[in-house]
């Protein structure tokens, strides 16, 4: 997961830099980490460890996001703060119901009775729940601000 986070955010900084940043990159990019998210996510889901809503609603943010920019057209993606923090929150949630979930493994496994890691693990899987759910509103509101925006830019004739 390090790795993965991490070559998804040196990426684009190295593109940048090098002036080799494009529009097919740019989207590339997004469709990879909203593959990885809504991978994730409906793992999750399976599990029953976050809601079933959150994995289709990325990939139809991303499908949306896609279009609005016309970045099939080669236009770069039409960013926004809320996505972009969407996003960082995707990654953040999979990672820590990852390692939660790993982490009880191991304790599991080992046999040992811990009771304190066993409460915070609890604790955790709750947070884990809680935030997959206004992950899923911060999308739909995204989603709807974006609507918003593409009437907007209709009525004023663009």
């Amino acid at each position: 997961m390090c790795v993965a986070i991490a070559s998804d955010v040196f990426d684009g900084i190295l593109a940048r830099r090098r002036d080799t940043a494009s529009a097919f990159g740019g989207f590339f990019d997004h469709a990879t980490d909203a593959i990885f998210v809504s991978s994730g996510a409906w793992a999750l889901a399976t599990v029953n460890l976050i809601n079933p809503w959150l994995w289709p609603f990325i990939g139809i943010a991303f499908i949306q996001y896609t279009l609005d920019s016309n970045s099939l057209r080669g236009q770069r993606l039409r960013t926004s703060k809320l996505g972009k923090y969407n996003g960082i929150g995707y990654y953040a949630l999979i990672s820590t119901a990852v390692g939660c979930q790993a982490l009880a493994s191991l304790v599991a496994l080992s046999g040992a009775h811990m009771p304190l890691l066993s409460g915070l693990l609890s604790l955790l899987h709750s947070a884990v729940a809680v935030a997959a759910w206004f992950l899923l509103a911060s999308t739909v509101i995204s989603m709807l601000d974006r609507l918003r925006h593409l009437f907007a830019q209709r009525a004023n004739g663009h």
